[in-house]
């Protein structure tokens, strides 16, 4: 026979390739995804490449015979190859739990200082915002509390009956190096079931945009450990992934996803592998994309499984309540330190026809004069403050200020002088809320001036459709600013980055008055009636990009049978019922 195969011995070889597991990969060439600059670290060494062959047929044998799903539309051309998105997902079989399933764990971090000193003031950050919903959740959860462990037990023990007392739920205590740097919790943690087992999915690498972020945020992530957590081989931001039974085929799970996580490792992926990927590894069976409307997904919508509901946000016009109360303020927070632009603001607010017609371009001149002058404004903080504290770091720490503010100076300030460290507490966070107030309030006042327009509103009609089309409910809630065309860089006050426990909706709330709980109002009439809608105040975190939903780490528990194995996951299978549009290379 020579070296030339018989007709007998090639069938042989072809049925070979259409074994299960017994692809030859001899004939396939793996190239890696090329990683994103700023971000070499985002993904596992060798976690993202490309599956190539000489043609098409043959890379689909190979795919279809290893289990793998398998897309044509993704195929694209590389080094005179067929290549297809190759991606073997960090826990084989993960899928991850939609917001179906039961809550049955919540992960917060929150502010070392504020929690050790029994802050009382309220500034709707994290720790506010735990202490005003973990009371009105009517069950007990295991609610882990994320801080600095750095100082005596005692005083953690000590500060919990404070901040939580007679509280149903149980506690523990998670160390947690970066404090009130990251305090969203939603970015890096995601639950789901593995081999019938409940694990949580974490993130890689912490970044929030920015690379330095990810040595910052390394231990605190290296800190989950045990049987429950495993490092995903890629970078993601929870917020920005949201998960749902289909309304239609409650065996199917869909993942609503946005880009946040391109900038890491999926710049030179298409829209349709950058979706594959994050399927894969979160075992979703379909994929809409919401990345051209929203930072996050969890800025545009809120699910409301147990009927089908989905909160969409849509952009606020013309609300002169709302104007009127964002102008009270800044009124409000300057009046130790009144600002002529603001006093003059609240002049020309003075009533809705005054304010929306001949005020109007004088109104605009004015926001602009605010947020040309608003960095050199002085901090309305209490001088008294400041003075006590040089005073103390004089006394203590001598040869450098620092000392006294590293975990052992803390410790003593604690014993010391308890009430100073309590002033620097508040004075801390008044200091990181003023810096974003002005430019921010200015931003929502303008949004709701006639004539403004924002492009996103008619988006969200085309995203209810799609949403409507798949079988949900669309009920629209308001969104304040956050459109691109104000130059902020800042998301504006989403009321759908909510978090849903049982039937209990708690809502962020900024602080706007009767205009503002008017918008909760009216939603508590659109939803059914067993829903209860229940603002937080979050004032500190809305400022800061983020809101209910961002500093809750969900966990969630499986009550329902497993669902079915992914089809694209069976060879051969229906494709996905929601299309992958192909973007080009």
């Amino acid at each position: 026979m020579g070296n030339c195969f018989s007709a007998r011995a090639a069938a042989i070889v072809v049925a070979l390739f259409a074994i299960p597991g017994l692809a030859a990969e001899a004939r396939i060439r793996f190239l890696p995804v090329p990683p994103t600059g700023r971000y070499p670290t985002a993904t596992a060494p060798g976690a993202l490449r490309f599956a190539c062959a000489s043609g098409v047929l043959e890379l689909e044998r190979y795919f279809r015979g290893n289990g793998l799903p398998f897309n044509p539309v993704l195929v694209r051309a590389e080094r005179e190859m067929k290549c297809h998105i190759f991606y073997q997902p960090t826990l084989p079989g993960f899928r991850a739990l939609p917001d179906n399933e039961p809550v049955k764990g919540l992960f917060l971090d929150v502010n070392l200082l504020g929690f050790l000193t029994l802050r009382s003031a309220q500034h709707g950050d994290s720790l506010d915002i735990a202490k005003e919903m973990l009371p009105k959740i009517g069950r007990p959860l295991a609610i882990s509390l994320g801080m600095p462990q750095n100082q005596d037990p005692a005083l953690y023990a000590r500060a919990l009956k404070f901040h939580f007392p007679d509280s149903i739920h149980s506690f523990s205590f998670r160390d947690s190096t970066w404090d009130q740097s990251n305090p969203w919790v939603q970015d890096y943690l995601k639950s789901g079931i593995a081999d019938g087992r409940e694990r949580v999915l974490v993130t890689r690498q912490a970044f929030e945009g920015k690379p330095e972020n990810g040595e910052l945020f390394q231990p605190a992530l290296e800190a989950l450990k045990g049987e429950w957590f495993v490092r995903s081989q890629l970078s993601w931001e929870g917020g920005d992934l949201q998960f749902i039974r289909h309304p239609k085929n409650p065996s199917r799970i869909v993942l609503f996803y946005g880009d946040s996580a391109s900038p890491y490792w999926g710049k030179s992926l298409t829209e349709g592998e950058f979706a594959h990927v994050l399927m894969r590894e979160f075992g979703a069976d379909d994929a809409v994309n919401f990345a051209d409307i929203s930072s996050h997904v969890d800025y545009f919508i809120c699910l409301l499984p147990r009927d089908g509901i989905v909160l969409i946000s849509q952009p606020e016009k013309e609300n002169y309540g709302i104007a009127r109360a964002a102008v009270d303020v800044l009124v409000d927070y300057f009046r130790a330190m009144p600002q002529p632009e603001v006093n003059e603001l609240a002049r020309l607010f003075s009533n809705r026809e005054a304010a929306f017609g001949p005020n109007l371009n004088r109104i605009s001149q004015v926001l602009d004069r605010i947020r040309e002058k608003e960095a050199d404004w002085p901090l309305p903080l209490d001088g008294g403050l400041g003075e006590q504290l040089e005073r103390y770091t004089d006394q203590n720490c001598p040869n450098d200020p620092g000392d006294c503010v590293n975990p052992a100076g803390v410790a003593a300030m604690l014993k010391k002088d308890p009430r100073l460290l309590n002033g620097w507490a508040e004075g801390a966070i008044s200091v990181r809320t003023g810096r974003d107030l002005a430019g921010r309030i200015v931003s929502v006042i303008r949004s709701q001036l006639p004539g403004f327009h924002s492009p996103a509103r008619a988006m969200v009609d085309s995203k209810a459709k799609l949403l409507e089309d798949i079988g949900f409910r669309v009920v629209r809630v308001p969104r304040l600013a956050g459109d691109p065309s104000l130059g902020m860089g800042w998301p504006g006050i989403s009321y759908t980055n909510s978090a849903l426990i049982d039937d209990t909706l708690f809502l962020p709330r900024f602080g706007f008055g009767p205009a503002e709980d008017a918008f909760f109002e009216k939603l508590r009439l659109q939803l059914p009636p067993h829903y209860k809608v229940v603002p937080l105040y979050a004032r500190h975190m809305l400022l800061r990009n983020g809101g209910i939903h961002c500093i809750s780490g969900l966990l969630r528990t499986q009550t329902s049978a497993p669902p079915a194995l992914p089809s694209a996951l069976r060879v051969p299978g229906p494709p996905p019922l929601l299309s992958i549009p192909h973007s080009g290379n």
